[in-house]
């Protein structure tokens, strides 16, 4: 018998009817997913579910931004197709953060003479711009500032030079780019030499060096005077003691009437009488003790080791805008005392406080480090390690001078973990902003671990994910299961 087909009695059989459908249900899945994709793209928000967070950004960045009243522009110098990903998804966080920032991916190539524009000065660099730079311009302000790759990332080797670790620092360096260029005055900051001082740890350095800080040395035997220019006066762990000289001159730039005189000093590492030094401290109603300091509450040492002290900064005066939670670490810190007969012109405030049980010693112990009676030194209310001294004139009328005094030579951590893990770097920049009365942003913010272009979900996205495809999806498959099902019974 010859099949003859028939259009009409196609569309009216039923397997057709399933499998149209089907089919159609398909269809419409595909189109929904894409118009949902197509939507979620114009929203303006991400969720980042790494577990380090890797592509947010903190709340310091945002207080920052906040704070913007200046339109900043940020260029990167990317060939066509090379940009870097992680660089510009942070970007985009900035952008969505403030309307004061735009962003522009700008070819090198195809575009020569643009980076010639953005030559570093030579007081900071002679160099320009080369692909892969990011430029970070204030131009109400005429301020840009060049990051390198080096200083959006940062690596770690062992001796055999093999990787250990990398961080991303992208974040650290383009807020600090924003606070600095945004910022119209540069600061000039003396670091003391002569008495085998300790150096500026390089990491710390260059978050100064990115906020357009002018960082130079001073031998006051050399230059007999502090230039006058000179915003603050920083002493790092010297060894010696300065000549009379050499102290007439710092307390002639402490105590000149008509504009404040500003210093950090770092003490605690010398091995020889400093009654130079000890006569400054003197001036201001202050002795530095030159016993180790231990604590017996074990919230407040680290390892087990009770001088390798954990403390809490008190939010005075001088840390308030530093915006931390951690600990400040003082490994063999030793006491300041004030005496009890201090000027009224004269205000102390304490930075950090052992517990009351701490006691301190002349000797470095090991082993048990037990307390020895008639021999070590008891406290009753807490050693002060860290204090922060403002000296007015008459009533606190006139500011005379802001010093900021931390008695523990190992203040200035240059270990990355540790300047990850404790607050010693941004209350020392608080310090400085203290000192100069100056209410712009100068933080540190943690660098996130980096080893690959994947990362890790966090707890928070593993369950995003598994609601997602664990429950969402299969309650649409199963709905669309249930709607071939319902027509089905009902053909």
């Amino acid at each position: 018998m010859k099949f003859k087909f028939s259009l009409s009695e196609a569309f009216r059989d039923r397997k057709f009817k399933y499998s149209g459908t089907a089919t159609i249900l398909v269809i419409a899945v595909v189109i929904a997913t894409l118009i949902v994709n197509l939507l979620c793209s114009f929203i303006p928000y991400k969720i980042d579910v790494t577990s380090n967070k890797f592509y947010s950004i903190s709340n310091k960045t945002l207080n920052v931004l906040d704070r913007l009243e200046k339109d900043i522009d940020i260029y990167f110098l990317y060939q066509a197709g090379e940009e870097d990903d992680n660089v510009m998804e942070l970007a985009s966080r900035y952008v969505m953060a403030s309307n004061h920032i735009s962003t522009k991916v700008v070819d090198p190539i195809a575009n020569p003479g643009f980076a010639e524009q953005y030559k570093i000065d030579s007081d900071k660099a002679s160099m320009t711009p080369s692909s892969g730079s990011v430029i970070v311009e204030c131009k109400e302000v005429d301020k840009f500032a060049v990051l390198q790759e080096t200083d959006l990332y940062s690596y770690n080797y062992d001796d055999e030079g093999n990787l250990t670790s990398a961080y991303f620092d992208a974040e650290q360096a383009f807020t600090s780019a924003i606070a600095a260029v945004t910022n119209e005055k540069t600061y000039n900051i003396a670091l003391l030499t002569g008495h085998n001082e300790d150096s500026m740890p390089e990491a710390m350095l260059e978050v100064l060096n990115n906020m357009f800080f002018n960082v130079f040395d001073l031998d006051l035997k050399s230059e007999k005077q502090i230039p006058p220019e000179t915003d603050v006066l920083v002493v790092l762990a010297p060894e010696w003691d300065i000549t009379e000289d050499e102290k007439d001159i710092i307390m002639d730039y402490l105590d000149v009437t008509d504009t404040a005189g500003n210093a950090i000093f770092i003490m605690g590492k010398a091995s020889v009488p400093t009654p130079n030094f000890d006569e400054i401290m003197a001036y201001y109603s202050l002795t530095l003790d030159d016993e180790v300091i231990y604590e017996e509450d074990s919230s407040l040492y680290a390892g087990g080791i009770k001088y390798a002290l954990m403390l809490p900064y008190k939010s005075v005066s001088a840390t308030q805008s530093a915006g931390v939670s951690q600990k400040l670490y003082l490994n063999k810190a030793k006491p300041i005392y004030s005496s009890e007969l201090k000027k009224t012109t004269i205000r102390l405030e304490d930075v950090a406080v052992t517990s009351s049980t701490a006691w301190s010693s002349a000797d470095i112990k090991s082993g048990t480090m037990d307390f020895e009676e008639g021999k070590d030194t008891p406290t009753v209310n807490g050693f002060v390690p860290a204090i922060a001294v403002t000296e007015y004139g008459n009533n606190e009328g006139t500011l005379y001078s802001r010093l900021f005094i931390v008695n523990c030579a190992e203040f200035m951590l240059s270990d990355q973990l540790r300047l990850n893990n404790y607050s010693n770097d941004e209350v020392f920049y608080s310090a400085l902003l203290w000192c100069l009365d100056s209410s712009s942003a100068m933080i540190t913010i943690t660098p996130k671990y980096y080893v690959t272009a994947t990362h890790t979900l966090s707890s928070g996205g593993v369950y995003a994910y598994a609601i997602v495809l664990g429950i969402v999806v299969p309650i649409l498959i199963l709905g669309g299961g249930l709607v071939v099902y319902l027509k089905r019974r009902h053909l």
